[in-house]
């Protein structure tokens, strides 16, 4: 029996991934890897792999079910290379993307770099002083590089140029969590082809930051610096 297809989300990092595959896992035609932490990085780890060694090692007897397969990994979008490797082996492949408040989004990454014990500097000296930092972590991408990850202007058009637009889906962090069955059965019924259900919403999330306790001066210089990220997100509704 053939999977009914395959599919990616390839970011953004802290744009809601963990939440839409936890609630994605609950539709009983799709299956994600059964080793979810650390993200795979598959065509990031092994760009010579095929389709075979893909199904084989992600999903083992998965595969010869009439399942959706999709991996989640958010390294993918900074790879050029593995993601043009995933259009040549997969090129029927849904690609899906998350887009959020670039400020929040910003915000929230910081946090998590602390939390994971890769960020020592305080907010302030992370985001006004915005010093280089080598990354001396085995870690697929700089953990630092909060503003630049948030631009998604540049990463859609990387998406762009790879991937065709019928297979490309730009999804909102806000309706995802706004409006969550609505717009998640949307994304399978019209996205991925299958029926739709009902989904348990109490499902584990990655912990975010509230901006409201972020100092005002260091909030100023971020909606400066990230003021044409917004407007583009607006003018294309994706807030």
């Amino acid at each position: 029996m053939e999977v009914k297809g395959v599919s990616f989300i390839v970011g953004g990092q802290r744009c809601g991934t963990t939440f839409l595959m936890n609630l994605l896992s609950q539709h009983g035609s799709i299956e994600f890897p059964q080793t979810q932490f650390p993200e795979p990085k598959f065509f990031i780890k092994y760009p010579g792999k095929g389709s075979c060694e893909f199904k084989n090692e992600l999903f083992g007897e998965i595969q010869k079910q009439d399942k959706v397969l999709i991996e989640k990994s958010t390294s993918y979008v900074e790879y050029r290379e593995a993601l043009v490797r995933i259009n040549e082996v997969f090129p029927n492949s849904n690609i899906f993307f998350i887009v959020r408040d670039p400020v929040q989004r910003a915000i929230s990454n910081y946090f998590f770099s602390v939390r994971n014990g890769l960020e020592k500097r305080c907010i302030r000296e992370a985001f006004l002083e915005e010093k280089n930092v080598r990354n001396n972590y085995e870690v697929s991408v700089n953990p630092f590089d909060y503003i630049g990850r948030s631009r998604f202007s540049k990463q859609l058009k990387t998406l762009e140029d790879v991937f065709c637009k019928d297979r490309l889906h730009i999804l909102s962090f806000r309706k995802l969590t706004s409006d969550t069955n609505e717009y998640l059965n949307h994304i399978i019924e019209d996205k991925l082809g299958l029926e739709s259900g009902y989904f348990h919403l109490e499902v584990e999330k990655n912990e975010s930051a509230k901006v409201k306790s972020i100092d005002k001066e260091v909030l100023d210089i971020l909606e400066e610096k990230l003021l044409t990220e917004v407007k583009f997100l607006e003018e294309n509704d994706l807030l």
